[in-house]
């Protein structure tokens, strides 16, 4: 998925909300090289680089949820059920460090525990 289009408009529509997602320091959004960008490094400014990641996994995430034949697979399969519950259990601990600066975030915790199999 690197350096591919889709990549591109998540980063875009990451940096259009980062400023509600992370408190930025003074690199802001500015980007690594794309050379480290294989190593998981696409800001230079840690907390927004971080964040990025965990906005990558929310739309992996989201992927995985919106998939028809994740749902079937889900449905009859007890360690992806406990692997999709993990996912969610740390995009949960992700929204908490942001509570403060992300108003919608109890919301999306609400929503998120709702598909939760446990």
């Amino acid at each position: 998925m690197l350096y591919t289009k889709e990549f591109y408009e998540i980063m875009e529509s990451f940096e259009k909300d980062a400023k509600y997602l992370v408190k930025m320091g003074s690199q802001g959004l500015k980007k690594e090289d794309k050379k480290n960008w294989e190593r998981q490094s696409y800001y230079c400014d840690g907390g927004v680089n971080d964040a990025f990641k965990m906005f990558l996994f929310g739309v992996s995430l989201g992927k995985v949820i919106e998939t028809p034949e994740t749902i079937i697979k889900v449905s009859k399969d007890n360690e992806y059920r406990k692997l999709h519950d993990n996912i969610i259990d740390k995009t949960i601990g992700f929204l908490l460090m942001f509570l403060s600066t992300n108003k919608r975030a109890n919301e999306i915790m609400r929503d998120l525990q709702s598909l939760k199999y446990k």
